[in-house]
């Protein structure tokens, strides 16, 4: 409400009161919401995926002192981070003690706060202490945010944003094989059960020359890695060293003789150069594919390297693409039995067997 100017006349002189905005109109009316740490006092605006729980709070502010109590309603988080719900893994054992855990998402909140109140005549108040679950997903990704909005009568509020800083230190397998096959397709030697497939770590294509395989890390480091050994896991295309295990796929990888094929990625690079032998030589990859003549989806096996501490494997799939094709057997009959027939009798005129792929 305005309140009007009013002139005073004492000895001659003119006192001129001016209009006064109220607070909560004009540059007055923000509420800054902001994290900070479990004093209240400073700000704490980010922390690493692999940090655990953090103890926050959530402060909002505002440059001048309402009059009255100001209610500000926290709203539903957003940013680019998933959010996830703690679940206590000891729920419905009795006696037990509660075991929370954050197990899907970014990050799960532990008792933030639904609303805060600035009491009139000061300018700022703090949740008191909240935790965030912090999550490690294992995913080579940007810095994720979390967002906390709010709502306050007549005032617009600034959102509190905590970004969390990804940590994964992955190395990653890059290669352009994406697919083999049971039926020997693209293979250099075939057998009657197996198919062997040579992968030159590096392709001429067009007079090009391109890295067939190659090795990525998701962070930056201090000291070379070296001696990466490239490996093949299982999926649900099953992975051995030995024939006799009679897998899907298989790779020598129990010795060097076998498997020379090393990655070496120099210090504070993010791509390596390409995979070669133990000598720096261009050596093959190899891989057998076995036919096991059975009629399956296809399957997929993994590529990745054999990580340093401290580090983790990325696996990257390739498909096995099946090729087995089934085959029926019909038994047809003149017969006046109904259904279909899995007995003929002997003598039987007009029976036959067809057979179809």
């Amino acid at each position: 409400m305005r309140r009007l100017g009013v002139l005073l006349l004492a000895a001659g002189l003119v006192l001129s009161v001016l209009p006064v905005a109220p607070v909560g109109v004009g540059a007055q009316a923000v509420v800054t919401l902001s994290f900070v740490d479990s004093s209240g006092n400073n700000a704490f605006t980010s922390a690493g995926e692999d940090s655990g729980i953090r103890t926050v709070q959530l402060k909002a502010s505002v440059a001048s002192a309402p009059s009255s109590d100001l209610q500000v309603t926290i709203g539903n988080t957003a940013g680019t981070a998933t959010g996830g719900t703690l679940v206590n893994r000891n729920a419905g054992l009795p006696g037990a003690s509660v075991r929370n855990e954050c197990n899907v998402g970014d990050y799960c909140f532990e008792n933030d706060p639904f609303r805060l109140i600035i009491r009139r005549n000061t300018t700022s108040v703090t949740s008191g202490n909240f935790k965030i679950w912090l999550r490690s997903d294992r995913i080579t990704e940007a810095h994720e945010t979390i967002v906390m909005p709010g709502t306050a009568s007549g005032y617009t509020v600034n959102s509190a944003t905590f970004t969390i800083n990804d940590q994964d230190r992955v190395i990653k397998v890059n290669t352009s094989i994406s697919e083999v096959f049971e039926s020997g397709a693209g293979a250099f030697r075939t057998f009657d059960y197996e198919y062997l497939y040579r992968f030159n770590p590096r392709a001429v294509v067009g007079g090009v020359t391109n890295n067939v395989f190659t090795a990525s890390t998701s962070s930056t480091f201090g000291s070379a890695l070296s001696n990466m050994r490239i490996k093949v896991d299982s999926g649900t295309a099953s992975q051995s060293e030995y024939k006799s295990d009679n897998p899907d796929v298989y790779h020598q990888q129990n010795s060097d003789a076998n498997d020379p094929m090393h990655a070496t990625i120099a210090a504070r690079s993010i791509t390596s150069g390409i995979f070669t032998g133990i000598d720096g030589s261009l050596i093959n990859f190899t891989l057998r594919v076995m036919r096991d003549r059975i009629v399956e989806p296809d399957e997929v096996f993994y590529v990745r390297v054999d990580v340093p501490a401290g580090w983790t494997a990325f696996r990257t799939p390739v498909t096995v693409r099946d090729a087995n094709r089934a085959v029926s057997l019909t038994v047809d009959t003149d017969s006046n039995m109904m259904g279909s027939q899995d007995v003929i009798a002997e003598g039987a005129s007009g029976s036959g067997v067809s057979v179809s792929a």
